[in-house]
């Protein structure tokens, strides 16, 4: 029998004192995220301000995506396509690329990561060679001219998510340590930069043969 997926309220996230822990809802967190074979890695949060609204601003943008006229203008190669527009990049199989999706890539937090991990941290040489060295980590956002809106709708859904990422992790954190782990995730991603959100658009492919739709599941892969 299949575990059902747990749920809980924004508002209890919000009323979650670390000092003065709710048993109930680390013991949920625990349901969804503990070592148990149950456990499936999923936990819904509902009732969030805005989601609603900010899901409906968002969404319909990524179909417009595929057909701007200055697509080309937010594609980074260089970045190994993890900023900006990607479309046929990654293969589900050896040698088959998927083109059933595109993905926007975007970091909700700051614009221009790498100026603001300097300003904040300095260290700039250092900063500076690790950017040259891997540049998919310390891109600047790009944004289409031709579908300006799409900033604000993004950077609008991906902090809300942070958030509520933020407020989750705080009970994680109660929840390993009452298993003997000290860990710091809720202050890991309040202090982190680094953070990316990914638009997806999903291209219509009703016409392809059975052989084909079999071979665009995914397969095993480890995600940045």
């Amino acid at each position: 029998m299949v575990a059902p997926i747990v749920t809980i309220s924004y508002n209890e996230l919000v009323s979650f004192d670390s000092d003065d822990p709710d048993d109930n809802l680390v013991l949920k967190v625990g349901e969804s995220f503990g070592s148990n074979l149950n456990c499936l890695g999923i936990l819904a949060v509902t009732d969030i301000p805005n989601f609603s609204s900010q899901r409906q601003a968002l969404l319909p943008l990524a179909s417009k995506l595929p057909a701007l006229p200055d697509l080309d203008a937010v594609i980074r190669s260089e970045t190994l396509f993890s900023t900006g527009w990607s479309h046929g990049k990654e293969c589900l199989v050896p040698g088959r690329p998927d083109v059933a999706k595109g993905s926007f890539y975007g970091n909700p937090r700051t614009d221009s990561f790498l100026k603001d991990l300097i300003a904040r941290d300095g260290q700039a040489e250092l900063w500076n060679k690790l950017a040259i060295q891997h540049p998919e980590f310390y891109a600047d956002n790009v944004w289409p001219e031709s579908l300006p809106i799409l900033r604000e709708a993004f950077k609008n859904m991906g902090q809300t998510l942070l958030h509520v990422g933020v407020l989750v992790a705080a009970v994680c954190d109660v929840y390993c340590h009452r298993h003997g782990v000290e860990t710091h995730f809720r202050d890991t991603l309040l202090r982190s930069l680094n953070c990316t959100g990914r638009l997806l658009h999903y291209f219509d492919m009703s016409e392809n043969n059975s052989k084909e739709k079999d071979a665009m599941w995914c397969g095993w892969h480890n995600d940045h």
